[in-house]
């Protein structure tokens, strides 16, 4: 049995900002949030089986509970 995890991460922040004309815009992003939808399953004999979608991290506690 072969297990694997994906996940894929929304960030949300502004894309734009201001500056006089001419002038690019350095700063850091601050209060950066997203959100993460993460993907597992396994692989058995050329079949997967199981495939949960989830909102949370893998962690082992998480996974054994998952088993």
């Amino acid at each position: 049995m072969y297990i694997d995890e994906t996940g894929i991460d929304t960030y949300l922040y502004r894309k734009q900002g201001r500056s006089p004309r001419g002038e690019k815009v350095y700063d850091k992003i601050r209060g950066r949030r997203f959100e993460r939808t993460s993907v597992v399953a396994g692989l058995v004999a050329h079949k997967i089986i199981a495939p949960m979608i989830y909102k949370e991290s893998m962690t082992s506690a998480f996974f054994y509970q998952m088993v």
